[in-house]
């Protein structure tokens, strides 16, 4: 096996493995189902935030293939609490979102949310977009050793890798969730997505870290 395709093999196990974690596929699910939405616009929205991760992560790996490892050894560090940042965000804003509303349905008054359907697919794009995969920038290092010819299959790998598996698994959670019909799921959606979604990012951070 030649060094170029052991990266390349390296490269499409890291994005299929990392893509299967459910900061990358759960948030989408949560969040379209608690927004009514179609399962193509959540699909829609999880293939561009897919992309964005993607090209974040292109972004340091060119900065790994020039400058280092060091870039990616902070990078490291960061990742996860920008990623379970956001999601900790967003959880709080649904969990809002819930009060309001049962404030408003016991004293008649108009709702009003917090979270629109425009700020919800920009909260879930930067959600992935900010949190780039730091597991595959090694991999930009070892490139560095063969050339550039070996990063642009690398790009293609992970970029089709990462949102093949991420739209996969977000359509077959969204296929389960839509055979769910539960009355107090109904009552207390955004209630119990705002949690998961925090929990979730309290995970990222302090157990992924």
């Amino acid at each position: 096996m030649t060094e170029t395709t052991g990266l390349v093999i390296g490269a499409l196990v890291i994005s299929l493995v990392h893509a299967v974690l459910p900061t990358h596929w759960l948030p989408f699910v949560l969040v379209g189902r608690a927004r009514k939405w179609t399962k193509r616009r959540i699909m829609l929205v999880a293939a561009a935030a897919g992309v964005g991760h993607v090209g974040a992560t292109i972004v340091l790996g060119f900065l790994v293939f020039l400058l280092g490892f060091k870039i990616a050894e902070y990078a490291g560090h960061s990742v996860h609490l920008i990623s379970g940042s956001f999601l900790i965000l967003i959880g709080a804003v649904f969990c809002a979102n819930h009060f309001r509303h049962h404030h408003h349905h016991h004293h008649g008054a108009p709702d009003k949310e917090y979270l629109t359907d425009k700020a919800a697919v920009l909260s879930l794009f930067g959600l992935m977009t900010f949190s780039p995969c730091e597991a595959i920038l090694p991999v930009f290092l070892a490139a560095g050793t063969v050339g550039w010819k070996t990063v642009v299959p690398l790009l293609a790998i992970i970029l089709v890798g990462t949102v093949s598996v991420m739209l996969l698994l977000v359509w077959l959670a969204s296929s389960g969730l839509e055979r769910v019909k539960s009355k107090l799921l109904e009552t207390c959606e955004y209630l119990v997505v705002g949690m998961i979604l925090i929990v979730l990012g309290l995970l990222v951070i302090f157990v992924l870290e």
